[in-house]
């Protein structure tokens, strides 16, 4: 059975944005994925957008609490995912690219202990860096979290990005997630950005990603150690040969 995909998703005042996002979902992927919204329980329109009846065949589901770190927001959506493989999303992006799901999936079928970060071109940065990537379950489960519950704005795909580059898992596949942002004159300065942006500043989160070296060097040991013991334990089951 083909494994199923989750994508988490925190959103702040952006029920067109979300929409959209759900219908490109329907309108590219193969086999429909699972999407988990993390809505703020002091947003009215958010929350009243989610409990409509989406024009959307896959199973969406909410998380309604409040206002935390927008990385916290990312482990409370996995917390509650059915899926194996789990998605970085974003409320601002939009899959443009037929099938992208089957290409996800092959990839983690490709890799026998499934320690992998894969991710496609978001319409900027190509190959070089995944703003919103996939991780399997395994991955989680081996360091303790989706992403480090740290971060208020930014760097979440930074630390995946940084660990499986040291670990020699970054796979880029040629699927396009276009992300709206409007560095790229693709979205607009909202509200939901300009908190962002506060945030960022106020909580020195640039600097925190730096002092936190020390965890992410213990991410890659933990996730090297899994690795490993994938090796070691598909070696054993080998046949001897005589």
């Amino acid at each position: 059975m083909a494994s199923k995909i989750s994508i988490l998703c925190p959103t702040r005042g952006r029920p067109e944005s979300v929409k959209r996002l759900l219908e490109s979902i329907e309108s590219t992927a193969a086999r429909i994925p699972e999407v988990i919204l993390y809505i703020d329980d002091d947003d009215e329109t958010m929350r009243d957008f989610a409990c409509r009846d989406f024009v959307y065949r896959g199973q969406v589901k909410k998380v309604v609490g409040p206002r935390i770190t927008l990385s916290e927001c990312w482990n409370e959506c996995a917390k509650i995912a059915a899926g194996d493989i789990l998605m970085h999303g974003g409320d601002d992006i939009i899959f443009q690219s037929q099938h992208w799901d089957v290409q996800v999936r092959k990839a983690f079928r490709a890799c026998d202990d499934r320690i992998l970060f894969v991710h496609g071109d978001d319409g900027h940065w190509g190959d070089q860096f995944g703003t919103h990537g996939f991780i399997h379950r395994r991955w989680m489960e081996t360091v303790g979290y989706f992403v480090p519950p740290y971060f208020s704005s930014d760097f979440n795909d930074t630390w995946l990005n940084e660990v499986a580059n040291a670990l020699g898992r970054r796979l880029f596949l040629p699927f396009l997630t276009e992300h709206m942002h409007p560095l790229w004159n693709k979205g607009v300065w909202d509200q939901t950005h300009k908190d962002r942006l506060a945030r960022h500043a106020k909580d020195g989160v640039k600097e925190l990603y730096q002092r936190l070296k020390p965890e992410r060097d213990q991410d890659v040991k933990k996730l090297r150690a899994a690795i490993a013991g994938a090796s070691a334990a598909n070696t054993k089951a080998e046949p001897e040969l005589v």
